[in-house]
């Protein structure tokens, strides 16, 4: 069974605009998720990972969810759940639900899990109840939050390449079910510009009924992929 964990992937474009502080003459960074997600239809990252796993992350369709007909873009990734998610013109990410082999996640409607523009130091939260579906039925409920901050910008190694700036996102997610189990992550995130996602480090969490906790940690590196038709590394 695959763990469920959502990273909000997006592809980002820096702009510098002037502070409105008047006592604070340096510029701020101005973070825009631009086109609607982080990848494009066809587009296909590869991360190598220091556990030894390698990583592939791609968006191979484009559909519609039940009741809703906006065409929504799968995210498919090697460790995780599907996420079926749509970017939303100046408004920003939204998530639709998790599919997984044996179970999908739910939410009354779609929700906005990172604004169309943010400052460095900007916090977006959000919470959500969910429902988890299993042949049809609800077997569980629960309550997800999200907390992102826009950290910083900085230059970023990955294995294809050198990136001369990214994006920094910090991104707490904890999902708690009726039974009082949680399962979530801390993670740090690195985007640029035309590519998506670079880097990801944290920790993914879980802890049980009886409080129970067991913990992953998560370092992988953008090791080469097809991103708009263009080849990255050897990928």
């Amino acid at each position: 069974m695959r763990r469920i964990v959502c990273f909000a992937s997006v592809c980002v474009c820096l702009i510098f605009a002037g502070c409105i502080d008047e006592g604070d003459q340096s510029e701020q960074l101005l973070l825009s998720l631009d086109e609607f997600v982080q990848g494009a239809l066809g587009d296909s990252l590869g991360f190598q990972s220091t556990n030894g796993d390698a990583v592939v992350v791609a968006f191979p369709v484009v559909q519609t969810v039940p009741g809703d007909t906006n065409l929504v873009s799968r995210r498919t990734h090697s460790l995780m759940d599907d996420e079926l998610r749509q970017w939303r013109k100046d408004k920003g990410l939204y998530l639709y639900q998790y599919e997984a082999d044996d179970r999908t996640i739910v939410f009354p409607e779609a929700v906005r899990i990172l604004p169309a523009w943010m400052v460095v130091g900007d916090t977006h939260v959000v919470a959500m109840d969910y429902s988890e579906v299993v042949d049809e039925t609800v077997r569980n409920r629960g309550r997800m939050t999200y907390r992102v901050i826009l950290e910083a910008t900085a230059p970023v190694e990955t294995a294809v390449q050198f990136f001369q700036e990214s994006a920094i996102l910090n991104t707490e997610m904890v999902r708690t079910d009726e039974t009082g189990a949680q399962h979530g992550y801390s993670i740090r995130e690195w985007y640029t510009a035309r590519v998506g996602l670079v880097k990801v480090q944290g920790t993914i969490y879980s802890t049980n009924e009886a409080g129970e906790r067991s913990a992953t940690a998560l370092n992988m590196v953008l090791a080469g992929g097809r991103v708009r038709g263009s080849t990255l590394g050897g990928y």
